[in-house]
């Protein structure tokens, strides 16, 4: 490879079954060739500016020696470069190959019609619609073949919920934000197509449809997009990826109860959560929430805010991590409550399949907080008058300053149990009828005991006179 720019010829090394450079093409400072070699081809990449060549043994063939390139394409905008070859009689075989690299992950072969072949003879891209036009001799005719520079190559979440409205994180290459872009959702006479919610030029949003009936059973349902979805999308929109990469459509979990029933803020706690319905999927999530209490998500997400309004704990927390037991039983561990200490009652747990829809049963679960007094199962005790009135046990709980009783989680930082001192003081008495009105009434029994696990009881109580 001479140049009049570069002081000396650039040769490509380990090259001694070289025998010509079949087709090049520039990139910038990049040259690209595919050269033939003995049984195969080999690509080389050439830096006019570092002088760096990168080889790669691209095709072998052991059976010919005849294979042809007739075409050598690149599309910088997706990294990748395409080589049309054929072997013999036979149809192109087009490869595609990562220009960084000069791996080969893909390929496609074109068609034979009795004894006529498609065989490719020169190749445009189109960037205003991200095509590339094939111009192909097919016995004694001509057709141009279209083939698209955009591939879907990841779908997140590849699961959603029947019900409809997950968003599907589509990841591929070569996109490009055109026109309109729209997602198309299955696939021979059951197609839904709607608008892309967002296209980033690396990733398109798409909002699944609803679809009770499970589309695409237990095959999933195909989502491909299209870059070209003009004024308005359906079925008929020009240019869909042909990818048929597909989304397990489930119906909504059920959650019938929990063991334990609540736990301390501080999170940490397995939860049995015991339904119906539940899948083993990657994207299992299970949330505690209070529907009186809304929550920002972080970075003003508004898709995010909509989805998770009414989060208690932080979604993106570790902790959120689910294990898939059965198709009735799942493990969520508890994580930290938003804000540190709960204000809420009652609270709920919720499970979801696709990491964004959830159950909707209202299953509660308590979430408590810190120790912060002293209450009864009773706020109001009524007795009958008497030399002596008496009054049933009492039982003394700790509770937070929402009013649920701490029991067991009556301890401190360090998960140990408090003991308390209780002491029982008459200070407050109602009588019905004043006209008798005793001028002090005195409480006699049990009232000093030390409290142990959140709860004590005082026996035996008697008010004298009345």
């Amino acid at each position: 490879l001479s140049s009049r720019a570069l002081s000396a010829d650039i040769s490509i090394p380990s090259c001694d079954t070289c025998s010509a450079a079949v087709a090049v093409q520039q990139s910038g400072l990049l040259i690209f060739a595919s050269i033939k070699i003995d049984f195969g081809l080999k690509m080389a990449r050439i830096n006019l500016q570092t002088r760096e060549v990168i080889q790669y043994d691209t095709l072998r063939n052991q059976i010919s020696n005849a294979i042809t390139v007739s075409v050598l394409k690149l599309d910088p905008l997706s990294g990748a470069g395409f080589v049309f070859t054929h072997i013999d009689a036979n149809p192109t075989t087009v490869y595609k190959f990562q220009m960084t690299n000069l791996q080969i992950y893909g390929m496609t072969g074109f068609l034979r019609t009795g004894t006529a072949v498609e065989r490719i003879i020169s190749a445009t891209l189109d960037e205003s619609t991200r095509t590339m036009f094939c111009l192909a001799s097919v016995g004694t005719n001509i057709k141009v073949i279209k083939l698209n520079l955009f591939a879907v190559q990841q779908l997140n979440p590849d699961i959603a919920d029947t019900r409809g409205g997950t968003l599907i994180t589509v990841t591929g290459e070569g996109f490009f934000n055109l026109a309109m872009t729209c997602c198309k959702f299955g696939s021979g006479a059951d197609i839904i197509v709607n608008k892309a919610i967002a296209n980033s030029g690396d990733q398109i949003i798409c909002e699944t449809p609803s679809d009770p009936g499970g589309g695409g059973g237990c095959g999933g349902q195909q989502l491909e997009v299209t870059l070209l979805g003009g004024s308005t999308c359906t079925p008929q929109s020009p240019s869909f990826s042909l990818n048929k990469l597909t989304v397990l459509r489930v119906p909504t979990a059920t959650v019938l109860s929990t063991e334990p029933q609540f736990s301390v803020f501080q999170g940490g706690e397995v939860v049995t959560v015991n339904g119906i319905g539940f899948v083993d999927s990657r994207f299992l999530k299970c949330k505690w929430f209070s529907k009186l209490t809304p929550w920002d998500p972080p970075n003003g997400d508004a898709i995010y805010a909509a989805k998770h309004q009414d989060y208690l704990t932080d979604p993106t927390h570790p902790a959120h991590n689910v294990t898939y037991i059965n198709s009735f039983k799942v493990l969520c561990k508890q994580p930290p409550s938003i804000g540190g200490e709960p204000t809420f009652i009652p609270a709920y747990i919720e499970v979801s399949i696709d990491g964004q829809l959830y159950s909707e049963n209202a299953v509660q679960y308590s979430v408590y907080g810190r120790p912060a007094g002293l209450g009864t199962g009773t706020p109001q005790i009524s007795v009958l008058a008497d030399v002596q009135s008496v009054v049933d046990t009492m039982t003394v709980y700790t509770i937070d300053k929402v009013g649920h009783q701490l029991l067991h989680y009556d301890q401190n930082d360090k998960r140990r149990p408090f003991k308390r001192d209780i002491t029982m003081k008459l200070i407050n008495l109602n009588v019905a009828d004043n006209s008798n009105q005793a001028t002090s009434i005195v409480m006699e029994g049990v009232s000093s005991r030390v409290m142990e696990f959140g709860v004590v009881e005082f026996p035996n109580i008697t008010l004298l006179k009345p």
